[in-house]
Order: structure tokens, then sequence, then C-alpha cells
């Protein structure tokens, strides 16, 4: 008797029957499956056939006299071996450039069955060199006015070429994601499918080089040619041109012909595969049915140049003058054009990044009842309560704004030096600190502008109140950002900071206020971290953008390009999905929270200003809080 054991497909682990459930479980990542589902797709891979991709190879023989005055030139430096008219007279070997010698009458090899005559000339070859050097940045001026062609060959190069119909199924892995809010949660809920897809695609002459001194990423980047120009093999044609005897066996080139093929294929029936969120491959299985190899000589133009004591090779491809190769880089000029790129592009960017000056404007003095500064409880020294008297005086005449503090012991205690003792008893610090800023007389100009700030230590509360201009400067954003700043200093006691940081804010505040554009959610400031930080960022976005530039420059100094795939190859028509299926196989949702940011008495990132009634009832901005 036989057991199956089935595998998690989401972590691969052993996966159990829930009786509670009814549902076959993991015990690794919770993830539950429907039994008949499972069960289906193991019976579907039990039955799957093996991949079989075999070629008949075939031999062509050489018709009587064919071979005759055709002679195999070997190269004594590489060992290289041509085969040319035997009354070529001296010529180099296009692999390494040194001289060739004629060494025997050609024999044996297969006969090409088909043969691509060379439309392309050498001048054409040449030009398409020339044309190569355009707009390359990157290449070194003495290459471009300096080098000579060392040898131009035209050559009919060996090709296996490899035709076939291929009965194909695919397996692919999807997933489709849905994201909604609820709450304060965002959820995330990912859905997994097995896509299943099967059916039939042809190609046609899918060309693996066969001669083992030519570069095969080389000759994949002269690709495609057109079948519709190759004609039966006629020794003629090999009149005023060499040609490459084969050393590579086609048995040899199979595996990388397939592998373009499986790739294609691939490629094909995953494009039918749509409405997903992600694709992956999990599983192919291809046969192959007609399959042929034939033989063929295809004609490309060799090109060798000298710089630097170095050999750089071209190859234009003799039918459709497809022309490629790699161009030697100045790594001198790529410097300079980076850093001259990167300087301008930095200093662009952080023009950009520079804010506006900002407002301000000369104030008028105005005398109040009280000092702009209260030290009631006596919390800072006589140096640091002198300091910041001024600085609030200094704010408050330059932006025609009173900007005051003061500090007690409890709300139900006047102001020393004073009649004033707040509001009635049971009143909080919001109305002590709204009758405080207009029964102290605060507020310059018609609309007595004013921003004050009130401490009572007893228990620990904090308001700040503002009124006529003051309203308008300090909006909802600015009272979240002044807490921020204020309160970790005031918890820990460090009240000078504290009301550095007040006075701080309330002339950052009334600069961008007297300036038409209050502090406000859109509209806030860069303080100096984040102004260092932004000119940083354009800096190094700067030089990003410089080296995605520099370097698309360098890339298009190399134009040999392998090539994993022979779409080109795949034969009209003969593509066609005649199996699939989608199934729905599990999900996962995950959520997360919302993160908000709040202050105290304030709903997070409210615009503009908001308003309350004192006792006294006037109209009046600000919050109030403990700290």
């Amino acid at each position: 008797m036989s057991m199956n054991e089935y595998k998690c497909p989401n972590c691969g682990g052993s996966i159990t029957f829930d009786s509670a459930s009814q549902m076959l479980k993991c015990p690794y990542c919770d993830t539950e499956f429907d039994v008949n589902v499972l069960k289906s797709m193991d019976d579907e891979l039990s039955n799957t056939v093996e991949s079989a991709m075999d070629w008949d190879i075939a031999s062509g023989e050489w018709h009587p006299g064919e071979q005759d005055g055709l002679g195999v030139f070997t190269c004594q430096s590489c060992g290289g071996e041509i085969v040319a008219d035997e009354n070529l007279g001296s010529t180099a070997c296009p692999y390494c450039g040194s001289p060739v010698v004629l060494t025997s009458r050609f024999s044996g090899t297969l006969r090409p069955d088909l043969v691509i005559p060379f439309k392309q000339n050498k001048q054409m070859a040449k030009d398409s060199l020339k044309r190569l050097y355009q707009g390359k940045r990157l290449l070194p001026k003495v290459f471009r006015d300096e080098n000579h062609i060392d040898e131009i060959k035209g050559m009919y190069v060996p090709f296996w070429l490899f035709s076939a119909d291929a009965d194909a199924d695919f397996r692919y892995k999807t997933t489709r994601v849905r994201t909604w809010t609820s709450g304060k949660y965002r959820h995330t809920e990912t859905s997994y499918f097995d896509v299943y897809r099967g059916g039939n695609i042809g190609f046609d002459y899918v060309p693996e080089d066969g001669a083992s001194k030519i570069s095969d990423a080389m000759m994949e980047s002269v690709e495609p040619f057109d079948w519709s120009g190759a004609i039966p093999f006629q020794t003629a044609y090999l009149a005023g041109f060499i040609a490459d005897k084969y050393d590579v066996e086609a048995e040899d080139c199979r595996g990388r012909a397939n592998n373009r093929i499986a790739n294609s294929a691939d490629e094909a029936f995953r494009q039918t595969v749509t409405g997903y969120s992600s694709v992956s491959t999990v599983s192919r299985n291809i046969r192959l049915h007609n399959s042929s190899v034939r033989y063929a000589l295809l004609p490309i133009w060799f090109l060798n140049t000298s710089f630097k004591d170095r050999k750089f090779s071209f190859a234009m491809n003799g039918q459709t003058g497809k022309f490629i190769g790699d161009l030697p880089v100045d790594n001198g000029l790529f410097v300079r054009w980076l850093l001259g790129i990167f300087l301008a592009l930095a200093l662009i960017f952080n023009l950009l990044a520079i804010p506006m000056v900002a407002y301000a404007k000369d104030g008028q003095t105005k005398q109040v009842s009280f000092p702009r500064f209260v030290d009631d409880m006596d919390l800072l020294t006589n140096s640091e309560e002198k300091s910041l008297l001024e600085k609030l005086d200094k704010i408050s005449e330059k932006y025609d704004c009173d900007v005051a503090i003061a500090d007690i012991w409890s709300l139900d205690d006047p102001i020393e030096g004073t009649d004033y003792r707040g509001v009635p008893a049971g009143y909080g610090a919001q109305d002590y600190a709204d009758a405080w800023l207009w029964e102290g007389g605060f507020g310059i100009g018609e609309g007595r502008d004013a921003i004050v700030l009130l401490l009572a230590l007893e228990d620990r509360d904090y308001a700040i109140s503002t009124y006529g201009f003051g309203i308008t400067a300090v909006t909802e954003a600015g009272l979240d950002y002044m807490e921020n700043d204020m309160l970790p200093y005031l918890r820990k006691d460090d009240y000078n900071r504290a009301f550095q940081a007040f006075a701080d804010d309330a002339a950052k505040y009334l600069e961008m206020a007297r300036n038409g554009k209050p502090f406000d959610y859109g509209n806030l400031p860069a303080d100096p971290f984040i102004r260092f930080t932004v000119h940083l960022m354009a800096t190094f976005f700067a030089l990003i953008v410089a080296l995605i530039v520099v370097l698309s420059w360098r890339r298009k100094m190399k134009s040999v390009k392998p090539s994993a795939y022979a779409r080109e190859y795949v034969r009209r028509g003969s593509f066609h999905v005649v199996r699939q299926h989608e199934r729905f196989m599990y999900k996962n949702v995950s959520s997360v929270k919302i993160e908000t940011s709040s202050s105290s008495g304030s709903s997070s990132h409210s615009s503009g200003s908001k308003t309350h009634t004192s006792s006294g009832g006037r109209s009046h901005g600000g919050r109030s809080g403990k700290f």
C-alpha cells in the first residue's frame, strides 16, 4: 500500500489533514488547502510526460567534383582552418590576423544544405564601422582618428539550423493582490493560483554556429537572418570568399538550441497568462516532433583593427547589414563627462532646493503692562532670563506681535507683582492664558496681535494663547510643531531650552505669516537639518542621474550581446494554446496599522487655525495640555 506525502506549495513543508477545518494544513506557515485541489494537482503532475528534445541530424553528401578546386588553409598561429579556392593568394586568419597557408586539398565534412549569398560588400562593411563610431562620446579620439582596419574578410560561417514542432506544457505560480482600508488598518490580501498552459509552437531554422574559433555571442548578435534568401548550396557562391570548416558537431550545439527554444516557448505561453500581479514559471515540459537539423553557410564580414597593442574585432551580417562589435572606452573621458554632468546637475538641483527668502519688516515698540517674560517660579538664572527677555522683545518689535511667557505655581495664584489673579477658581490653563494675554495688556496694534505661553507647575499645565494676527501666524500645524519642539524639554525640566524653542518657533511662524504664507501643512519650511538633508539628497540625485547617463553611453560601446531566445524563428501561425486551466490554491491576508501623528489637544494634521471663546467672551487661538 503506497502513501502520498503532500508538500506545501507555499513553503515546501509537509502538510497534514486538519480534522477541525476538514482541510489540509501546513504546520509551518498555517496555510490551508482544499483536499480535492491538491489531489487533482498531484494527479496531473504524476501523469506528466517527460521532456523530449531530441533531434534527427541528417548528413548531406558532396556531389562528384564539387570539392575540386577547394583547399584547406591553416593558420600557423591559432590553428584555425578555413576553406577557399585553392588559387587564393596570401591572406590573413580572420581570427587572429596571422598569415594562413594552403595545407591540403579539401575533403571530408558534410556538404552544406543551404547558403545565403552575400548582399553586402566590403565598402559597406567599412562604412558601417565608421557609423558605429558616431555618437560614441566615450570613444578615445586617437582610436577614432588614427586606427586603421588591419583586415576585412568576407566569410561563410558554418551554422547548424534547428527546426521542430514543439508540444509544450507549462505550469506557473501566479498571484493577485488586493488592498483595502478598514478603520485604522490597511489590509493586503494575496491570492495564489496554479496556472497551466499547454499547446503547440513551431520553430524554423534556429541557428547555432559550428565554428569553435568564432564567438557564439558575436554570431547571435548579428542575427536574425532572413531565411527567404536561403537557397540550395552551390560551390559557385564561395568564389572570392572564404568559408570556415565546422569543427563543432550538431550534437554539441543542440543544448544551446534547446535552451533558446524552451525560453521562447515559455515566453509565448506566459504572455497568455494575464490579469495577475505576478507570474513565475514553476515547471516546463517540451516534446519535439518533426525535428530536423540542416547545415548552412551564412555570410559574415569580419573586420579587425588594432589599438594600443589590442585587437578589436567587428562583424557584419553579410545579408542584412547588421553591424556589431565592442569599442574601447576612454576612462579619462568617462570621468570627465561624469564630473561635468554631475556638477551641472548638482548646481541646478540645489538652486531649485533653495527656499524663498522670507519676508521681515521693522516693527514698532509698545510698552505693555507686564514684561514679556515673567519668571514667577524663578526657573531661569539671571543671565538666562535677561537673554530670553531680549529675544522676546526683539521678536515682538520686529514682527509687530507680542510674544510673551509666564510661569506660575498654581492656576489659583495671581502673577507676582500684580493684582491680576487669573480667572475664577475651577477654570483651566487655557482660560488663564487667554485672560492674562488680554487683561495684561498684551497685543500690538488695533488687532491686539499676541502669542503667549503660560506654565503652571503645580499640576504641570501649559497653555498657548493667540490673538489677532497671532491666530493667523500660529496655525494648528504650528501648534503641533511647537509642542513637539517644546514639550520634550519641559518634561525634563529644562525650562530655558523649552522657552527658547517656543520663542524661535513663534519668530519662524510670524516671519512666514508676514510673507503671506503661514506655517501650515502643505507649506512647512525646512529646519536646518532638513534643509541640509534636502541639499544632500539633491546632490546625491544629481550624481545618480549623471551615473545613469554616462553608464548608458558606456553600454552603447558594446553591441555584442548573446541571445537566450529564438523568438525571431517562431514559425508564423504555429502557436496554439490547446490545454489550460487556472486554479485557486490559497490566500494570505496581512494587516498593517496606519500610523498617524497626533498632538495634545488637537486632531492630527488639521489645516489653518482653530479658535475658541475665552471666559471673557473673546475669540482666541491656541491650546493647552500637560507636560
